[in-house]
């Protein structure tokens, strides 16, 4: 029976059949009742018993996963824990080893520390650029000009009404109308300052939190500092600039706890003022339905009252105007501002699932299912991340998938002559000679580290019951 052999074993086979003829009979022939192998099923068991004088070789080989998944780590750190045993069957997601690194644990909590800090600073900035836009749509100056607007309106409608109503009722009236109009002015103002106020106070307090965590951060950092020293590993001027910078934050602190009252005070005064207002603006109305005496000599000052109040009109509108350029100006850097802090705590955020991503990492999982081979790390061994995808270095430990199987042998110079890729097999259980399955030689390679030799790799078919992961095998190569 001649071997089937591709183009490119032809150099290597015309070297081998020299050796061949020296070692057999030129007229020897195969049996006449020898089967040829390619004409079995591929998962038909098969049992033989080959005459003597048979030209059979056999080659004992081991079941392997055709396609073995390498574990890595993808940081450096010690290994804690291995939580596998070489040969254990494990599931997708199931843990494989614990592994410490302290540092990007420290990097974590740096990076949770720099998000607070961030979103501190989104607050005050949000509660600032608010405090702008209430500024800008109720200022000091549009509602100083609001209430000289009704002043002169009012002012009108009393004249007009002297010079037509000639009586001190409706002169009363008219006196009491303006009063109420002033008075619901006042009011509309003490109610924006008191707004302003709750704002400033709420932007206070946002602050407080960036304050309160800087001196945290301090306090610890002082703390740290004075333990490395007792150990005589930190130097006095770091220690003394970590006290001082403590000193600093608490100072920053008490200041924070001065301000914060000095804007409670601000608004409880603008809440009494609300309420004298309100006070106020009741006895006028209550006045207005009894009556107010009478308005004397308003008929021959009517004129210079209206010139009054026009002219006083002219010049708030001035202030108004220079006034809202500046509220403008202010509200446009708030809401640069608060694009600024957006964006911190956006990237403060990626920062943050990064290195929480490099913890996780610290927990090896199984990336599929399969069974440990291959197990090479141990409690308290330091392990390094892939390098580059080209050299990713050793790995921890091997998943062999039970879905495909192969067999694979290995074989001297000698014997390549009876190797062919492509060319059909027989492969029987070590254990159980008549359990049997037709294969398929898949490829033929050099062995790593044995001169002369080389690994053949059979494909075995899904049903081959009998020959479970890392069984031996027999193969029959005709």
């Amino acid at each position: 029976m001649r071997p089937r052999s591709s183009p490119s074993w032809a150099p290597l086979l015309a070297s081998l059949v020299l050796i061949c003829c020296a070692c057999t009979n030129p007229g020897e022939r195969p049996p006449a009742g020898a089967a040829d192998p390619s004409s079995q099923a591929a998962s038909t068991p098969v049992a033989r018993t080959d005459p003597p004088g048979s030209d059979v070789l056999r080659i004992a080989a081991v079941v392997e996963s055709a396609e073995p998944v390498r574990v890595r780590s993808q940081v450096d750190g010690v290994v804690t824990q291995v939580l596998v045993t070489e040969g254990q069957v494990v599931r997708a997601g199931e843990p494989l080893a614990l592994l410490a690194n302290p540092e990007l644990v420290h990097l974590a909590e740096q990076a949770e520390e720099r998000l607070q800090d961030a979103r501190a600073r989104e607050r005050v900035a949000a509660a600032d650029a608010e405090i702008s836009a209430l500024d800008r749509t109720t200022s000091v100056s549009e509602s100083e000009l609001d209430y000289r607007a009704a002043d002169i309106g009012v002012d009108i409608s009393t004249a007009e009404g002297v010079r037509i109503v000639e009586n001190d009722q409706a002169k009363n009236m008219a006196f009491s109308r303006t009063d109420v109009e002033r008075s619901r002015s006042d009011l509309d103002r003490s109610l924006n300052w008191l707004k302003q106020a709750e704002l400033r106070y709420a932007a206070t307090q946002a602050r407080g939190a960036a304050i309160a965590l800087n001196l945290a951060k301090t306090e610890r950092e002082r703390e740290r500092m004075e333990e490395l020293q007792s150990k005589s590993f930190a130097s006095t001027s770091s220690v003394e600039a970590a006290q001082l910078s403590h000193a600093n934050a608490m100072t920053r602190s008490e200041e924070y706890k001065t301000d914060l009252a000095g804007r409670e005070a601000d608004m409880k005064a603008a809440a009494d003022r609300v309420a004298s207002a309100r006070k106020i603006l009741a006895i006028w109305q209550d006045a207005l339905g009894h009556g107010m005496t009478s308005f004397d000599g308003m008929s021959e000052s009517r004129e210079s009252i209206v010139t009054r109040s026009e002219q006083m009109m002219a010049r708030t509108g001035v202030r108004l105007e220079a006034n809202r350029t500046g509220v403008d100006l202010q509200a446009e850097k708030s809401g640069h501002i608060v694009q600024a802090a957006a964006a911190g705590v956006r990237a403060a955020e990626a920062a943050l699932r990064a290195a929480e991503q490099q913890v996780a990492w610290l927990r090896i999982v199984a990336p599929s299912e399969g069974v440990v081979t291959g197990l090479s790390i141990a409690s308290g061994e330091l392990v390094r991340s892939a390098k580059t995808a080209l050299d990713p270095g050793p790995p921890l430990l091997t998943l062999a998938a039970h879905e495909r199987l192969v067999a694979r042998a290995r074989v001297d110079g000698a014997q390549l002559a009876r190797v062919a890729p492509g060319a059909p097999v027989l492969v029987a259980s070590s254990s159980d000679a008549s359990n049997s399955v037709s294969g398929e030689v898949m490829g033929v390679a050099a062995s790593d580290g044995h001169a002369g030799a080389y690994v053949v790799t059979v494909s075995l078919p899904e049903a081959a019951d009998g020959m479970p992961l890392g069984s031996v095998v027999q193969i029959e190569f005709r």
